[in-house]
């Protein structure tokens, strides 16, 4: 028996009925036992409240924090809940996801730290974009199942302990700024390459990969992520740190990589190309975009809506914002992963090879033979057409190459 994750919701007594929309989205999660859903709403006649509220805020895995200026004004959220929810989120015990319901000044607060949830960057009551927010609550529960020990029914007595001195914990919120935003990709094997039989001749042959578990940043390195490990801003688009980190070749994504390694003592990497359309493709479904959607539409992925090449059946014309877009403004695919369609092209780990004549079929970055100058990028971008975006699409440069359409996202094996 697995332990089910825990949710607990921290919100505004003026938010409840936003809270009861999205318990409806999220109920059928509870029916199948696949997490426990806590509020105040749920305490019986006669419990004592606070002391329940007390074990539910120490035992929870998930914090859905419901925010809005009522949200931020409570005394009681910033008295009783937020010390206990920023404390077990800084000891790595607990994810804290902050939906924005209505225009706030919650990058003001305690809560600028953490990716917030909206949609196409706009707050969730605006767009009433409950469905969403459930979709990433959704994809953080199977994480958490996916990583959970099974419960043991064991009744033997408990073994001898034998007391050893711990070393320093290291907190990971100060020194990680990924720890919370890796998506547990789960193994199997898909066929690679043109599946739509739409694609030129680099995706061909089609063939069998065996992709390994692994994990895979829920978002492209932001400008503020990045800044936080090398101290710097490199891009051309900026404003907003939330904006992807572009501007950078596949030696500084390396680089950047290595100093994040050496804080953290993890060993992030970049995605081989086979695991990044792995994922693009939902575990290799046959699905052509990033988005788990097989039609383009400029209002879900961050492309040249307008731009002239754009006559393929798969999508609809629409607008071109000519700049970058903050990540998870648009809806992620069924995996929790944003923007693996449009906004940035993405370096992969491999040497390009012009076709897929002798690739790896382990999911093992291909890093012999090819042109050792060249860096395999993927995914497209706000400056692209649609067929640069399919998930199969690939695409290429120089390893010193630097483009305000090219950025990256971290793995880990």
């Amino acid at each position: 028996m697995l332990q089910i994750p825990r949710i607990f919701i921290a919100y505004a007594r003026q938010d409840l009925p936003q809270l009861e929309q999205l318990r409806t989205q999220l109920r059928v999660l509870e029916r199948r036992e696949f997490c426990h859903i806590f509020y105040d709403g749920v305490i019986q006649a006669g419990e004592k409240w606070e002391p329940r509220i007390k074990e539910e805020l120490h035992r929870a895995d998930i914090y859905l924090l419901l925010v809005t200026a009522e949200f931020l004004d409570s005394n009681y959220v910033n008295d009783i809940e937020l010390p206990t929810i920023l404390q077990r989120e800084r000891e790595g015990t607990a994810r804290v996801l902050p939906v924005i319901l209505r225009q706030c000044l919650w990058k003001y607060s305690e809560l600028e730290v953490f990716q917030a949830i909206l949609y196409e960057d706009r707050p969730i009551e605006e767009k009433k974009a409950y469905g969403h927010v459930a979709h990433v609550v959704a994809t953080e529960v199977e994480r958490l199942r996916a990583d959970a020990k099974p419960l043991s029914s064991a009744t033997n007595a408990p073994a001898a302990t034998v007391d050893i001195p711990s070393k320093p914990k290291i907190d990971l919120a100060q020194v990680d700024p990924f720890h919370s935003e890796m998506i547990f990709i789960k193994g199997g094997s898909f066929e690679m390459g043109a599946v739509f039989g739409e694609g030129n001749d680099a995706e061909k042959p089609v063939h069998t990969v065996h992709v390994n578990d692994f994990y895979l940043a829920r978002y492209t390195v932001t400008q503020t992520q990045w800044e936080k490990i090398m101290g710097y801003n490199p891009s051309h688009f900026k404003g907003n740190g939330n904006l992807p980190v572009e501007t950078v070749n596949w030696d500084e994504a390396q680089e950047f990589i290595r100093v994040l390694n050496k804080r953290t003592g993890l060993n992030y990497r970049l995605p081989s190309e086979s695991e990044w359309e792995y994922a693009a493709r939902e575990r290799g479904d046959k699905v052509r975009f990033g988005n788990g959607k097989n039609i383009a539409v400029s209002t879900e992925i961050n492309f040249d809506g307008k731009h002239e090449s754009n006559t393929q059946s798969y999508l609809i014309k629409g607008q071109y914002r000519k700049k970058t877009t903050p990540v998870g403004s648009f809806p992620a695919n069924h995996l929790g992963l944003y923007d693996l369609s449009g906004n940035l092209w993405e370096w992969c780990a491999d040497v390009w090879h012009d076709n897929y004549q002798g690739a790896p079929l382990d999911s093992s970055a291909w890093m012999e033979g090819g042109d050792q100058t060249l860096r395999v990028f993927r995914g497209g971008s706000w400056i692209g057409n649609a067929f640069n975006c399919r998930a199969t699409c690939r695409n290429k440069d120089q390893i010193g190459t630097r483009y305000s359409n090219v950025g990256f996202r971290v793995a880990r094996s």
